[in-house]
């Protein structure tokens, strides 16, 4: 069975390739990691040296590289073994071979360890695990009590504006008669849509591995969304802690001295999580303004899920036989609420290029899709990162 660890060993290919080879890329690597553990995930640089950390999927040790020049004391484990050389020269190059404490050759779940640790990093890949939840009841038991558990992934609402480029690209190489996803047609049918609009983003990597990950990576359909990753870190024994974007700032408005009854944030978090779903949605700094209750919200959601499990059904493989995905009116109407004029043209530009009555050919959809302002700009809040507390 192909899992995500053998689409990348096969294709030979690096997901996220990150040039600090000289001293202006690795210090701007170093400042974007340290505005996300301490400005976002609340993890002070200045107290992690000397404290342990273990880190999975490190890929090729570019972030690790960071935690090491902090002071920590680091086990990482790769199961990418294309990987490792590239790690350790890094490492070397920069002086911090002594930081590793140990190098494994894993996956996480092979991975088996009696030690605990101050720091658990898990990035970019738990999300297409089949036994997901249960990998983060793992990071929670190799936590020490009071020790931080940080975790990135896809989120599901997040991605929906990917995923409807996803769509796009396997609609419009299905109307031209491309017989391979992963062919060079397919990528220039790719360029064709969206690497005008891909260069005017602050991306850390080339299109190639944006369209080899989110556009034809079968992998890239497994989503996660916060209630289902926090259910099982609560049920683990963590407690929420910081998130990025930082976009759910329970206490924002409160005075310190009103202590909560619920210090979790689990408790308080959905509301203030939902009254920002058309920034997660968009990517655009905007609130819900129209008033949304927590009741029909449920409703949008629902629809939400339906929409994207149609377009991975859709998408899953190439050439597909399955139905176009359904547009719900529960979004097309949550859409049209908002004051935000681009938030509402989006809604008119997903039923065009879902329209189930598109006649064209394949150039016609092309150009369907370059219409489209709205689809064209937004981006959405798609890559998530949280970071949670242990119980002690």
């Amino acid at each position: 069975m192909q899992s995500l660890l053998s689409y990348y060993t096969n294709n030979h290919f690096n997901p996220v390739p990150i040039d600090i080879d000289d001293r202006t890329n690795w210090t701007n690597h170093f400042a974007k990691r340290q505005n996300l553990y301490e400005h976002h995930l609340r993890i002070p640089f200045g107290l992690l040296e000397g404290r342990d950390a273990i880190e999975f999927g490190c890929n090729s040790g570019e972030n690790a590289l960071v935690l090491a020049a902090a002071g920590m004391n680091l086990t990482l484990v790769e199961p990418n073994a294309q990987s490792i050389p590239r790690l350790k020269s890094l490492f070397e190059t920069f002086g911090l071979g002594d930081r590793i404490t140990a190098l494994h050759n894993l996956s996480v779940n092979d991975f088996k360890s009696d030690q605990s640790y101050d720091l658990v990093i898990a990035e970019g890949f738990l999300n297409t695990l089949p036994n997901r939840d249960a990998m983060l009841s793992k990071l929670s038991a190799l936590a020490r009590p009071g020790g931080i558990i940080s975790l990135s992934f896809d989120d599901r609402y997040g991605g929906l504006i990917e995923q409807v480029k996803r769509f796009v690209q396997w609609r419009a190489c299905g109307l031209l008669g491309i017989d391979d996803i992963f062919s060079a047609a397919s990528k220039d049918i790719c360029k064709k849509l969206y690497l005008e609009d891909f260069q005017t983003l602050n991306a850390s990597r080339p299109f190639h591995a944006w369209w080899m990950d989110q556009i034809v990576n079968p992998f890239a359909l497994d989503l996660w969304t916060y209630d289902e990753i926090l259910s099982a870190l609560e049920a683990a024994g963590c407690r929420l802690y910081g998130t990025s974007p930082v976009w759910a700032n329970c206490d924002r408005y409160t005075w310190y001295k009103d202590v909560p009854e619920d210090m979790s944030w689990q408790g308080r978090f959905r509301p203030a999580w939902c009254t920002q779903l058309p920034f997660i949605l968009t990517g655009k700094p905007v609130e819900d303004t129209g008033g949304t209750t927590l009741v029909a919200m449920a409703g949008i959601l629902q629809g939400l899920d339906e929409l994207l499990a149609g377009i991975a059904n859709y998408s899953r493989n190439f050439p597909t036989e399955k139905p176009l995905p359904v547009l719900p009116n529960t979004l097309l109407d949550y859409l049209a609420a908002q004051s935000d004029t681009e938030v509402q043209s989006l809604g008119n530009n997903l039923k065009r290029v879902f329209d189930p009555n598109f006649s064209g050919d394949g150039a016609d959809f092309v150009a369907l899709y370059k219409s489209q302002g709205a689809l064209r700009n937004l981006w959405g809040s798609a890559y998530h990162y949280l970071s949670c507390i242990k119980i002690g």
